[in-house]
């Protein structure tokens, strides 16, 4: 891994951390600051190139990402508040899943 790649991890963990504690600060949720300054770097002004930077390294780092995401949702769940949604749990699972299944097949 090459001094810039490194350089450029530890700035987007820099920024995504200034992004939290702004968000906590102004009394935002976390995803609205993160998302707009993913979007400010990225696209509008062109400072980050994930495709050129990390070439064959971005699809793992993002399924990881998005593992690791998904790990720490699930320790966080309270299964009693699960229940207590149960209702609209069940008919996301009843005319989501197939409604989803079939939207996706066409």
């Amino acid at each position: 891994m090459g001094h810039g790649l490194l350089t450029l991890i530890v700035l987007v963990a820099a920024a995504g951390i200034a992004a939290q504690w702004v968000a906590w600060r102004v009394g935002l949720p976390a995803i609205v600051v993160l998302l707009t300054l993913g979007f400010l770097a990225g696209p509008v002004a062109g400072l980050l190139q994930p495709q050129e930077s990390f070439g064959a390294l971005l699809r793992p780092a993002v399924s990881v990402a998005v593992a690791v995401i998904v790990f720490e949702g699930a320790l966080s769940l309270n299964f009693a508040e699960v229940r207590a949604a149960g209702q609209g749990i069940w008919r996301m699972i009843v005319i989501g899943v197939p409604l989803g299944w079939a939207l996706g097949a066409l």
